[in-house]
């Protein structure tokens, strides 16, 4: 199972695994990373989540404690409060402390890479590995394995959508989808044989992105428009590049940490540009995080991270206190914090809180809630907060006492996460109006009052 790879030498003789955070949807991280063998040893990349406006003199990574020989950490992902766990090349690890230390949770099987876990809408963790899908419905203390309809059990990449359709990408060409929390199994695309699905995102538009690796060409970016029904690619500016890992912002730009860097699309993966100012050329990008302000930032092979606060058009390096410059899973903690799991059971977490990062599945809120507007009363104007722990296509409008409707301030759908929509009428008199929100099944609505 040994795979020939290209345009790095460290990859040469490797052999890949990856995983979604990715694209992250309904998991509390969407962590997409990638398993990668150097004559025995595994490699791992991931989202690297950092930011550049809280360096200081302290170094921005300090150690934690996970096992000694647990091989190389694959995944994280967030279960509930401070608890978490890690897929690693050995058993899957938990932490009850927000990741200060671990301890072992389960063996899946022996031998079994966990290069992806994923949290479903419904609660269950799946766990992508290289022996096909499993499932558990106690947080990961037992599994199942649930490969009905796989026929090449060794996955690399997982996402949930909107809808609760799971892909599982795979190498040999397959990428499946499941529609019963993971039970079984479609093939929805039979790509070349060479092909390895390593990466998995969509856009806010249900669009499906995935992206490969292949030794004999690039097979570049795969997107589907309909469901996964029917799938096209383009490799137009990824030419001998392999999309390692793909990650959508809320303008449906999509960024590929790539084997040349990194890589810019802007029209929905059609054509991709290559962004690499002051970053090494010569070192494969295999995560990257984005900020809701724009910036970005990255990880590479061995020469660690970087961040661009202009859209990736300049870099600069960040690796302040990271002994382990190997980046092999990178995870957005619920408390804003990073975890930076590296080979040789090496875990890092960052001293201070990384602000500003995008929403990603680990900052998703637990349930649907829409807050009292502030100030109440108000005049001019007022602040309406609410949160949806799914996407869903959300409205919120805007009512006066007789029922009528004043104003639609939401109309499209969302990523999970918390908004704040400002409303300042300009002609409604003082006096009682309300607010209601629909989200997928959630309803509600609020009372305010206007002052004039």
């Amino acid at each position: 199972m040994i795979r020939q790879t290209a345009n790095f030498s460290a990859r040469q003789g490797g052999e890949r695994v990856e995983t979604d955070h990715a694209g992250d949807e309904g998991k509390d991280f969407e962590s997409m990373q990638t398993r990668h063998a150097m004559k025995g040893k595994n490699f791992i990349f991931s989202f690297l989540l950092l930011s550049p406006f809280l360096l200081s003199a302290q170094d921005f990574w300090r150690q934690v404690n996970f096992p000694a020989g647990s091989g190389t950490i694959f995944s994280i992902i967030h279960i509930d409060g401070a608890t978490y766990l890690a897929g690693t090349s050995s058993a899957i690890y938990v932490s009850h402390d927000d990741g200060e230390n671990w301890s072992k949770q389960s063996e899946i099987a022996a031998t079994t890479i966990t290069a992806a876990l994923l949290k479903t809408k419904p609660g269950t963790i799946i766990a992508g590995t290289s022996r096909g899908a499993y499932r558990s419905t106690d947080r990961g203390v037992t599994w199942t394995q649930c490969n009905t309809g796989i026929d090449n059990p060794d996955l690399f990449s997982l996402l949930e959508t909107f809808t609760g359709k799971i892909y599982a990408g795979a190498d040999k060409g397959c990428l499946y989808a499941s529609t019963d929390d993971g039970q079984t199994w479609t093939k929805v695309l039979a790509a070349a044989g060479t092909t390895i699905f390593e990466s998995l995102a969509m856009n806010s538009r249900d669009m499906v992105f995935a992206g490969t690796y292949n030794a004999y060409g690039s097979e570049g970016v795969y997107r589907s428009t309909d469901d996964g029904t029917t799938w096209t690619k383009s490799a137009t500016g990824l030419v001998g590049a392999t999309a390692w890992t793909l990650k959508v912002t809320a303008g449906d730009l999509i960024y590929a940490g790539s084997s040349k860097g990194v890589h810019k699309s802007t029209d929905d993966g059609a054509t991709w540009q290559q962004l690499i100012n002051g970053m090494p050329s010569a070192y494969s990008t295999n995560c990257l995080a984005l900020c809701d302000n724009g910036h970005l930032y990255v990880g590479t092979v061995l020469n660690g991270a970087y961040y661009s606060t202009d859209g990736g058009a300049s870099w600069n390096a960040l690796n302040s206190g990271l002994t382990n410059r190997m980046m092999q899973v990178m995870a957005l903690m619920d408390d804003g914090h990073l975890l930076a799991g590296g080979s040789n059971s090496a875990l890092f977490k960052s001293n201070s809180m990384v602000t500003e990062i995008e929403k990603s599945p680990a900052q998703r809120p637990d349930d649907y809630f829409i807050c009292q507007n502030y100030p109440n009363p108000f005049n001019p104007g007022t602040i309406i907060k609410y949160s949806i722990p799914a996407n869903a296509f959300v409205t919120l409008q805007v009512y006066n006492p007789i029922g009528k409707e004043l104003g639609t301030l939401v109309h499209e759908r969302q990523a999970a996460g918390t908004y704040e929509v400002k409303w300042q009428p300009e002609s409604a008199p003082g006096g009682v109006y309300y607010y209601k929100i629909n989200a997928g099944s959630f309803s509600r609505t609020g009372k305010m009052t206007l002052l004039r």
